[in-house]
């Protein structure tokens, strides 16, 4: 007689037999349910492992947003006054070598704008790998 059942309890009583099908595969095994299942917990459970990912990835760049877009827009532009700043600061300089009042004033604006200079271009460096 075969039956086929929902019910564990009513399973454990009746059977002697058992038809498991598992992964793709019937398992004929003697005993009751219950005999099933300590069997069950008992056999080693392959654990799926996840495969590494074997597919070679490519250099993926990072992309600007649009803030950086807007930046990269203008970082030229801005490279472009600095650097015409520093030259006419050194023209002032030359012109005004007697005035060490104002010559202090210009080196300390030049050191000023050498230094947003280094910034920008270490900025426009980064951006450039975006693009």
């Amino acid at each position: 007689v075969i039956t086929v059942s929902h019910d564990r309890y009513f399973q454990d009583k009746v059977s002697n037999e058992l038809l498991a099908f598992e992964d793709g595969k019937i398992n004929h095994l003697f005993g009751a349910y219950s005999d099933y299942l300590a069997t069950k917990v008992t056999a080693p459970v392959e654990v799926a492992t996840p495969k590494a990912d074997t597919r070679v990835r490519e250099n993926v760049k990072p992309r600007m947003t649009w803030a950086e877009k807007q930046e990269w827009a203008t970082i030229e532009e801005d490279i472009a006054k600095l650097e015409e700043r520093i030259e006419e600061i050194d023209t002032e300089m030359n012109e005004n070598g007697s005035d060490a009042g104002r010559l202090a004033e210009l080196q300390k604006e030049l050191d000023q704008v050498t230094a947003d200079l280094e910034v920008k271009y270490e900025r426009w460096e980064c951006l450039s790998e975006k693009v």
